[in-house]
């Protein structure tokens, strides 16, 4: 079951176009064409031509310039491309960006541990002004910064993984049930009954030692 949302959901990011009736601003619906627009084509010629686009003024744009260097040219480790992730993250477009944005560093950098890297997701959890969904995005990108995707016990793992389903389901309304998918991923008994939520609730605790190392 988690293995054919994941499925639908990458299939849908990686596609030429978008399912109709999407929210076409939602940028974790776009694909890297969508946000690239006329320049799509020219950023997959080259990495040189993807990598110059990082420092646009276009914030989508700039979103996609991210993608395809990380999907089509595999450079999501390039130095611009983390800078670009980090300004992007932190800018003041809509958190569907921010949120894209991070995902591509937490992967990039999964299990690095990279201290600037840990230190400046760790404030994007601490501010009060950012969202609770992009607060709480941002809380599992520093936790796959810091122990990868595996975290660091299995009870987290899966916290991890509800939380990762959970916003999948919600980019793809209807495809999906939500109890459907509860049951198949925590057998009753096998968890405590609010283990599902959990997924939503940030370790304070932790988020401040990092910032503070």
């Amino acid at each position: 079951m988690i293995r054919l949302i994941w499925t639908e959901y990458t299939n849908m990011s990686r596609s030429e176009s978008s399912p109709n009736g999407w929210d076409p601003k939602d940028a974790r619906l776009a694909t890297p064409k969508e946000l690239a627009g006329s320049h799509y084509e020219e950023m997959t010629r080259s990495k040189e031509a993807a990598m110059a686009f990082l420092s646009t003024a276009d914030l989508r744009i700039c979103l996609g310039a991210i993608m395809v260097c990380e999907q089509n040219w595999q450079a999501a480790r390039e130095p611009s491309v983390l800078e670009a992730c980090r300004s992007l993250a932190v800018s003041n477009a809509d958190d569907s960006i921010r949120l894209v944005a991070l995902r591509v560093l937490g992967e990039a950098l999964s299990s690095s541990r990279d201290r600037n890297a840990s230190k400046f997701v760790a404030q994007i959890v601490l501010d009060s002004q950012n969202s609770t969904e992009l607060r709480t995005g941002a809380y599992w990108v520093l936790r796959e910064i810091q122990y990868g995707i595996g975290d660091v016990d299995f009870d987290t793992h899966m916290l991890g993984t509800i939380h990762t389903v959970k916003e999948c389901l919600k980019l793809l309304p209807g495809k999906f049930s939500e109890e459907t998918v509860k049951s198949n991923l925590l057998p009753k008994g096998s968890f405590p009954d609010d283990f599902w939520d959990s997924a939503n609730r940030i370790d304070w605790e932790f988020v401040h030692r990092v910032y503070a190392q």
